[in-house]
């Protein structure tokens, strides 16, 4: 058997003195398997003491579930290789599983972490809200994980879960509480704290430096996609953020896999659930026919708008979402079918 290694074995020390004080401050259970520890915490103020201590003995945290979960977190820097280290992972999603202040004239609500999407939606159906995010039915996705990779939504149009953030309160990782929400002369929202303070001013920073490069090179009518929004602080025109154009710190931590800061409570934004909604299918000889009608198509201003082939519907049918079982219905796609012939078929889709 190798021994362990000095950086593994300094670890595995600091986590066990992590562990030890942790269960005499914390309420939630503390689950030790595999070198790892586990803290299913029984509210923000479990979470805020485990980060605070962390951080005071360098033993790095992840966040998410026991089958997965966002990368290892060291004092607020993000380290893919610490995720072999011994370390704490905090899972809300056995106790942070609260939905309050519901406004349903307005559309909006107010959610811990650990609510799953599927548990939100059936929640919001009865009244003609929904959340559009796009993952598996049965992925039991929460809201926190969700948000820290800033998933995105069912139809290119209704963008990521960045659009639909209001606000989150945060837990920075010294344990210090942050709103992060709209920001400038017409917000409320004030930085009351100096770790909070120099964490905004350094992405700030980052992300002029990096502005006129974001201008150059990318297309004026999309995002930067992938990990930290940092044309949050200067929305495009084309897609911006917030319906007019401001700036919401709370962008900020959308998409940062947790390596900013914890987030406690999330204000949505929600959509309105589509009183009916059907796919047009229009089958083609080849792409470049598909593309000779995708203005026409786009001009109607779908939801979405797909170029599919037939390998693409064959991937498809064994999906088990609904929408895409719909649509491999509608192509004829699906065991011992080939296809439909070229036309139009319109249906139901969920």
């Amino acid at each position: 058997m190798a021994a362990a290694s000095p950086s593994t074995s300094d670890a595995a020390e600091r986590l066990a003195r992590l562990v030890q004080r942790l269960r005499r401050l914390v309420r939630g259970e503390l689950i030790l398997a595999g070198g790892h520890a586990r803290l299913q915490p029984q509210d923000e103020t479990d979470v805020a003491t485990a980060l605070e201590l962390a951080r005071e003995l360098a033993v790095p945290v992840r966040f998410g579930g026991v089958t997965g979960g966002l990368p290892a977190v060291l004092a607020g820097h993000v380290d893919s290789s610490r995720g072999s280290l011994p370390g704490l992972r905090i899972d809300a999603s056995s106790h942070l599983t609260r939905a309050a202040r519901f406004d349903g004239t307005r559309g909006m609500i107010e959610v811990q972490p650990g609510v799953r999407l599927a548990d939100l939606n059936r929640l919001l159906q009865p009244h003609g809200w929904w959340l559009p995010i796009e993952t598996h039915p049965e992925s039991g996705a929460t809201l926190g994980g969700l948000v820290g990779l800033d998933a995105a939504a069912a139809a290119p149009a209704w963008g990521t879960l960045a659009d639909r953030l209001l606000g989150i309160d945060a837990i920075l990782d010294d344990g210090t509480r942050q709103l992060f929400g709209p920001f400038g002369e017409r917000s409320s929202v004030s930085l009351n704290s100096g770790r909070a303070g120099q964490l905004v001013s350094s992405l700030f920073g980052i992300a002029a430096g990096v502005q006129a490069d974001m201008a150059r090179h990318w297309p004026p009518g999309q995002r930067v996609p992938d990990g930290y929004l940092l044309d949050a602080f200067h929305p495009r025109p084309q897609r911006p953020y917030t319906p007019d154009g401001s700036v919401n710190l709370a962008h900020l931590l959308a998409g940062s896999a947790g390596t900013l800061a914890w987030s406690a409570r999330l204000h949505l934004r929600l959509l309105r659930r589509p009183a009916v909604s059907r796919w047009a299918l229009f089958l083609q000889p080849s792409a470049a026919a598909a593309l000779t009608h995708a203005p026409a198509v786009l001009a109607l201003q779908p939801s979405a708008a797909l170029l599919l082939d037939a390998a693409d519907l064959r991937r498809l049918a064994g999906s088990h979402h609904p929408d895409d079982q719909a649509l491999c219905r509608l192509a004829g796609i699906g065991p011992g079918m080939s296809g439909r012939p070229d036309g139009t078929q319109q249906g139901e889709a969920g």
